[in-house]
């Protein structure tokens, strides 16, 4: 009886030790667990990490430093970010971020010239992205049921995506606000009105205009998700029309069949000393009761798991991109003003002569020129030029846009100030002092200068038909009335 009371006594401490021993792995490393439990409630149970860095990428992150929103400094891939930070990507840069949320994970890719911040969201709402000016493209990979929209705010509307790709794009020099749904249903909206657009569709809207009817993505639009380096390195695949899923070969995926074959064989092992140790040691009272809790004890190691995936899952991704990011990057077109070059001045009522120069690696499309505002009619050709008429004013401020056959953008402005020397007028044609003859067709022509709405001509005291824009030129015939007889 004192044998097996001993017995038990001993069973009961073993079983505690293993319990303790348990606790203490699971409660291993308190202060990061803290911090990262810390870090999540900031974002709502979301993470969202910065993945990849393509040349100048910034992050403002307040909470690094002790001043306001606006200190952007060099993003680091790996960064977390939470509501109010931001992402700044300069000319020939891009940058990558994972955004998770459950079991749903949302890919940003930022392109040249763009900024950005995260909004206030959570695991129970909708995720909202800000963005001020530039070009993202967002795509899902996650469960399709339960899928919560993300919000992209601009300052012509919201864009809205769900389970799908998009793109959205803010030209802050005309702002138009234009969005591209590649994949699934995405819609458009403003105070205005909005549009619900189908896979394939694209919509504009400004900030004063309702969003448009949706038309047909060009061509050039849906090559650029299909050259998306996430596709081209194979981190992502384009799903089929009809589907607002993307499959992605995560490396998560790829290390789940090295865990298998690494438990198995440890599960496996394990009985075989018991079944040899139990004939042994039944004739022995004693050592029996010890070794079988030592057997019973040993599957705790179990947790190892744990350790496996976490060093798999991190060195993957690295050597993919860099591989295949450089080669598919495209540039935007080269845009030039040559004329009026910046310094020159123009006379009111006076014409002048725009003129730009645009290359491109591919082709471009067209240049337009905006006038004050005011974009004028697209000119797809070279030479890019356009003549004006100098209206009275302090200033002209004259833009040019260029756009490449990938829709790719760049833009160029000059400030012309505008002198004003009052009205003058006078007769270039016929020269002072010719002769006509009676029938003859005389080329009436004035040179005129200022503010003038009307030149009239007056040919020997009669008038003649007003003229009302530049050039001020009339074909008269010289009645036979108006000469003097000629003298014998």
């Amino acid at each position: 009886m004192l044998h097996w009371l001993r017995l038990i006594l001993t069973t009961l401490l073993i079983a505690m030790t293993a319990v303790l021993v348990s606790a203490c792995v699971g409660s291993g490393g308190g202060p990061s667990t803290q911090s990262e439990s810390s870090q999540s409630s900031a974002s709502g149970g979301a993470r969202v990490t910065v993945e990849e860095v393509i040349n100048q990428v910034e992050t403002d992150r307040p909470r690094d430093s002790d001043s306001a929103q606006g200190a952007f400094a060099g993003a680091q891939i790996g960064q977390d970010l939470i509501p109010g930070d931001g992402v700044k990507t300069y000319r020939d840069s891009e940058a990558w971020v994972d955004i998770v949320i459950r079991d749903s994970v949302r890919f940003a890719r930022t392109t040249p010239n763009t900024v950005w911040r995260l909004g206030q969201f959570s695991v129970n709402e909708d995720t909202l992205l800000r963005l001020d000016e530039g070009k993202i493209f967002t795509f899902d990979d996650g469960p399709q049921e339960d899928h919560r929209p993300l919000h992209i705010e601009t300052p012509a509307g919201t864009a809205t995506v769900r389970g799908t790709w998009m793109s959205v794009e803010d030209h802050a020099e005309t702002g138009v606000v234009e969005v591209n749904c590649f994949r699934g249903i995405c819609e458009l909206t403003n105070v205005q009105g909005s549009v619900t657009l189908a896979e394939g569709q694209k919509a504009n809207a400004t900030a004063e205009t309702a969003p448009g009817n949706s038309q047909p993505m060009p061509e050039a639009a849906k090559q650029e998700f299909v050259q998306l380096h996430e596709v081209v390195s194979g981190k992502v695949t384009v799903p089929a029309f009809g589907s607002s899923q993307a499959v992605a070969s995560s490396t998560q995926q790829a290390s789940q069949p090295t865990e298998t074959p690494i438990l198995r064989p440890t599960l496996a092992s394990t009985p075989t000393p018991v079944t040899t140790t139990v004939p042994t040691t039944v004739p022995t009272t004693v050592p029996t009761p010890v070794a079988t809790p030592i057997a019973t004890v040993a599957p705790t190691p179990v947790s190892t798991p744990t350790t496996t995936p976490t060093l798999m899952p991190t060195a993957a991704p690295t050597p993919m991109l860099a591989a295949t990011v450089a080669p598919t990057f495209d540039p935007p077109p080269s845009l030039v003003i040559i004329s009026p070059v910046p310094g020159e001045e123009a006379t009111a009522g006076t014409q002048l002569t725009l003129s730009a120069t645009a290359t491109d690696n591919g082709s471009v499309t067209s240049v337009v020129f905006i006038i004050n505002g005011e974009p004028q009619p697209p000119i797809t050709q070279p030479p890019y030029s356009l003549d004006i008429t100098v209206t009275e004013g302090d200033s002209i401020t004259v833009m040019a846009v260029a756009t490449d056959n990938l829709e790719r953008t760049t833009t160029a402005s000059v400030v012309v100030p505008v002198t004003f020397v009052g009205t003058t007028v006078s007769i270039t044609s016929p020269a002072e002092g010719s002769t006509v003859r009676e029938g003859d067709i005389v080329t009436l022509t004035a040179a005129v200068t200022g503010d003038v709405s009307t030149v009239v001509f007056v040919f020997d005291g009669a008038s003649l038909p007003a003229l009302t824009q530049i050039p001020y030129t009339l074909k008269y015939e010289v009645p036979v009335s108006t000469l003097p007889p000629e003298s014998p």
